[in-house]
């Protein structure tokens, strides 16, 4: 059976040019991961607007008469990419947009990462302590330690000396593994960052999981980190979270 012949947003485009074609399309951030609630805008040349946001995995599709778009991507903390696209009949094209993060005009209190920790860690979590710049590490980075080998959840921070703005990092124990997070309050950018990264809080946080078989190290500062590049002969736990 023939498809009735107009699309919804395009009444009158659809009837005078025939068949809707299906536009799909999936809508990265520049780390290469999807984009959820992406709004994806279509403009016909004659100005007529439709829309549609973007599922879980980034993908969107979009029923429109054959002819000339203009098509717009938007999402809070993004650049706004467009571009123009022409349909044919009889084709399924699909197109990719990437966004790139706009860096914040305001800075983020300092409640934004340790809200962010909580919510990770979940509310039977033990709170390892903050700890600020110039202060000791060794009790917070002992409670993350103690807290790793029997498994049980926990959060810290460690203040870091930012230039114009509050940086922070920290580490989240989970019943299934451990995260690194990384908060900013002028905002972050994803340019260099490991694939796997995400973002949350308009991009104030950056959230990585750290590689499995989870091991702790204690660096030369004290702290606690699960990446090589930062390990010392501290000390050494391991585990397969």
């Amino acid at each position: 059976m023939l498809r009735v012949a107009w699309c919804l947003g395009f009444l009158f485009i659809a009837a005078l040019s025939g068949f809707c074609q299906r536009l799909r399309g999936t809508v990265y951030d520049s780390t290469g991961a999807t984009i959820a609630g992406a709004r994806v805008t279509v403009t016909s040349k004659d100005k007529a607007e439709t829309s549609a946001a973007t599922a879980s995995d980034g993908h969107f599709s979009l029923d429109l008469a054959p002819g000339n778009y203009h098509i717009c991507v938007t999402s809070p903390g993004f650049t706004t990419p467009c571009r123009k696209v022409r349909l044919r009949r009889k084709q399924l094209p699909e197109i990719r947009f990437t966004l790139r993060i706009v860096a914040a005009d305001d800075l983020a209190s300092s409640s934004v990462m340790n809200n962010r920790l909580r919510i990770l860690a979940g509310p039977r979590a033990t709170d390892c302590g903050h700890v600020k710049v110039g202060q000791s590490p060794s009790l917070a980075t002992q409670c993350v330690m103690r807290s790793f080998a029997s498994r049980k959840p926990f959060f810290v921070r460690y203040d870091l000396a930012g230039i114009d703005s509050e940086v922070s990092g920290g580490l989240v124990g989970q019943s299934n593994g451990v995260l690194t997070i990384v908060f900013d309050s002028f905002g972050t950018s994803p340019d260099g960052l490991p694939s796997g990264s995400t973002f949350a809080d308009d991009h104030y946080n950056i959230i990585l999981p750290c590689p499995k078989p989870v091991a702790l190290h204690i660096t030369s500062t004290g702290k606690v980190s699960c990446f090589r590049g930062e390990m010392s002969n501290a000390g050494l736990i391991k585990a397969d979270w």
